[in-house]
């Protein structure tokens, strides 16, 4: 089997399986849309990785022909701030929430889909079919936006009381997560916050650095 074959083969996986996780999480398999699914930062990061994985399966099939068939500098750009995202989701799940939940719900095949198969796809596009050297600094700064408007989101939502949430005992509370629940940890939600902004920063940075000095050592 050629490169070629072999990254044509795992976009497919990518497109089937992140496509897959958002069904099951919006609950189309049990003949209902939930749509509240759509208010958690988890599954819109998960929608974003797997429209990301389309692009790049489209890609890869309109380009198989040619030496630059993996990725474009739009396109690493793009991966690079759905890797970003996405790492973020994975590791706060597994560090921050998975304590607080039912090991039966914690690894349940969706929750395995979505904040460890996933992320680590993504990751892998990132790590090792992007172009080196295509991220600029701007996109430091975009790594942020993401995070930025989802919280902007989330506060006007819970202060405004325009929607509930649910946690996995079901409890309903105003904000998606713990550590941005006003109503629980009071104004420790701004440390919360800034430790995951530069926490997204740093994971940003080091990925940078990462993909510059891939190019440099060629």
């Amino acid at each position: 089997m050629t490169k070629k074959q072999m990254v044509l083969i795992v976009r497919f996986i990518e497109v089937i399986v992140s496509w897959l996780g958002i069904i099951i999480s919006l609950g189309i398999f049990k003949g209902k849309v939930y749509g509240n699914m759509l208010l958690y930062y988890t599954n819109q990061s998960n929608i974003i990785c797997a429209i990301v994985f389309t692009l790049l399966l489209f890609y890869t099939l309109k380009h198989y022909r040619e030496e630059n068939y993996q990725s474009s500098p739009a396109l690493t750009r793009i991966t690079f701030l759905s890797a970003i995202w996405i790492t973020v989701t994975m590791l706060v799940y597994w560090t921050m929430l998975v304590p607080y939940i039912v090991s039966s719900v914690a690894f349940n095949v969706l929750n395995i889909i979505v904040h460890a198969v996933v992320p680590i796809l993504m990751i892998g596009e990132f790590l090792f079919l992007s172009i080196k050297g295509a991220v600029t600094k701007l996109d430091l700064l975009l790594s942020l936006s993401f995070p930025f408007a989802y919280l902007l989101f989330s506060l006007i939502v819970g202060f405004g009381n325009i929607f509930t949430y649910q946690y996995a005992g079901g409890e309903t509370t105003r904000f998606p997560y713990f550590f941005m629940d006003y109503d629980k940890v009071g104004l420790w939600m701004i440390v919360y916050i800034l430790v995951l902004f530069a926490f997204f920063f740093g994971v940003a940075y080091l990925a940078r650095i990462y993909n510059t000095k891939t190019k440099n050592t060629k």
